[in-house]
């Protein structure tokens, strides 16, 4: 599992054969100082949810 920052950073989970729990955040219950390049990253319609469920 990968996502690129629109900066072309690219985000590598360790254990990308599993499932994330990112899916189950609320993302407006989360402050915006809290890892903003990520908030934005799931709130950029260009990019949505899919890219956390690949295997």
């Amino acid at each position: 599992m990968r996502a690129t920052y629109p900066e072309g950073q690219e985000i590598l989970h360790k254990e990308h054969h599993k499932t994330t729990e990112w899916q189950w955040f609320n993302l407006d219950d989360l402050p915006d100082k809290i890892f903003p390049p990520f908030r934005r990253l799931l709130n950029n319609d260009s990019y949505g949810l899919s890219i956390f469920n690949q295997n």
